[in-house]
């Protein structure tokens, strides 16, 4: 079973990246995920998608948060990924 991948799209010196960051280590301790932080200025693609909207989280490559953090959201979503990925016999694909 893979667990969800969350990426999170950042830049330096953002506070509120950080504050996702924290956020997102919290939440690690309540249901296990792939983390992936994505540097929006390394990535001149990157910046034209986001630009100055970041964090961006996504869970599965489903944009679930952006701005300021929605940890009730990206809880959510790293869950349901990972209920999804039960089958009906309780057994993990």
């Amino acid at each position: 079973m893979a667990a969800p991948a969350v990426v999170v799209y950042s830049r330096t010196d953002c506070h509120l990246c950080e504050h996702a960051l924290d956020a997102l280590r919290r939440i690690a301790s309540e249901v296990a995920f792939e983390l992936e932080v994505r540097d929006v200025d390394a990535e001149p693609a990157l910046v034209e998608r986001y630009g100055q909207a970041v964090p961006v989280v996504t869970v599965d490559g489903r944009e679930v948060s952006g701005g300021r953090f929605d940890a009730a959201a990206v809880r959510g979503a790293i869950r349901a990924s990972a209920a999804s990925a039960v089958d009906s016999s309780g057994a993990r694909s």
